[in-house]
């Protein structure tokens, strides 16, 4: 309260996503679930958005995803966006994932991505072929997304990419071959060991 706009966006957005004492992480998240007035609607959409991405940062999805309720769809910025699907992904809600990248799609990597998750959900086997195709020819290079496609597919052989081991360790496995490697547990496609990476939320 009486802090410009702008720094309090700036602090809340250079928050740390981990926290060593469990204490400071549960007083951050009360911190950004706080209310105060902000100076003109155009800051105050802005706030609320570095306060969700703050929150999402630190994967407190159900509190990150009862404010995004709070703006509307056609307002989301992109980012905003992408941070919801992430979300929707980690909380297992792949219908309603998959429904917000319907809406949102843009054509990137990602969206393309999830388009396939969505196709394997669906049991689209043909259309995961084709799909998979089209990114092969644009020059898709995502191993680990590859390989995860290759467990879901049933080649339960298939041995992890370098960068598998590498991605576990920073805990930045994309969402979305998370959710893919879920899928593929659930459907007894694969050994407990993928199946325990895939239920990271993280």
């Amino acid at each position: 309260r009486g802090t410009p706009a702008v720094t309090a966006q700036t602090l809340v957005s250079t928050l740390p996503h981990r926290f060593a004492a469990p204490a400071a992480r549960r007083l951050a998240i009360k911190f950004l679930l706080s209310a105060a007035p902000v100076e003109g609607a155009a800051n105050a959409g802005a706030m609320l958005e570095a306060r969700i991405l703050a929150l999402a940062g630190m994967a407190a999805w159900d509190d990150a995803l009862a404010l995004m309720d709070f703006v509307p769809a056609q307002s989301r910025t992109p980012m905003l966006v992408r941070a919801r699907v992430t979300g929707l992904l980690a909380k297992g809600r792949l219908d309603a994932a998959c429904g917000e990248a319907r809406a949102a799609e843009d054509g990137d990597a990602t969206w393309a991505k999830l388009q396939i998750l969505c196709q394997f959900a669906s049991g689209q086997n043909s259309a995961v072929t084709v799909s998979l195709g089209l990114l092969r020819e644009q020059g898709f290079d995502d191993k680990v997304f590859l390989w995860a496609t290759d467990i879901a597919q049933g080649n339960t052989g298939a041995p992890p990419p370098a960068d598998l081991a590498r991605a576990a360790a920073n805990g930045a496995i994309d969402p979305v071959t998370l959710a893919l490697l879920r899928q593929a547990y659930n459907a007894a496609a694969v050994p407990p060991g993928p199946a325990r990476l895939a239920g990271d939320e993280r």
